[in-house]
């Protein structure tokens, strides 16, 4: 009786999980469209898209984040009498973190399509090669001394792509 009321609403309005999947399905075509376009780019090509995509982050929120610098700034250099000024301060700096959590999530939805492609062609390459190599950067050789999956030869990192746990 209750699986049947239970089911019959489900019916009616949908589950969460048909609903997240019914919020994804714009950005699948997109991403698709993204992901044929990384196919023939290089793994240290592939690999600067992080890169990239940091860049266009910290670029769109470098004006807000100099306000809030700017304000935090303000406040260490004001003496510890000035109370009313520190207060309007911190208030400002509340109101701007949380534009800046909006932008932040703007960006953030920009760049998804193209990120999530990002991913999901290191995936692809990850399952259908032995071994991905690449520029060797300095994250890399940090790695290679901790990680036996990874090694590095003159300026090439080598990925093993299996290893064991």
């Amino acid at each position: 009786m209750i699986n049947s009321l239970v089911n019959g609403i489900q019916k009616l309005f949908g589950n969460k999980a048909d609903k997240d999947v019914k919020g994804l399905e714009p950005f699948v075509g997109k991403i698709n469209s993204e992901f044929i376009k990384l196919e023939n780019l290089s793994n240290d090509e592939l690999r600067s898209k992080t890169i990239s995509f940091k860049k266009q982050v910290n670029d769109y929120l470098s004006d807000i984040d100099q306000k809030i610098a700017d304000l935090k700034s303000e406040i260490d250099n004001s003496s510890a009498h000035e109370i009313d000024l520190r207060e309007d301060a911190y208030e400002k700096i509340d109101s701007l973190e949380k534009d800046r959590d909006e932008k932040l999530e703007d960006i953030l939805n920009q760049i998804l399509p193209e990120a999530f492609a990002v991913v999901k062609e290191t995936a692809r390459r990850f399952t259908e090669n032995d071994k991905i190599t690449a520029k060797a950067t300095d994250y890399d050789r940090y790695l290679a001394a901790t990680k036996p999956h990874i090694n590095i030869n003159n300026d090439e990192v080598i990925y093993d792509t299996t290893w064991e746990a």
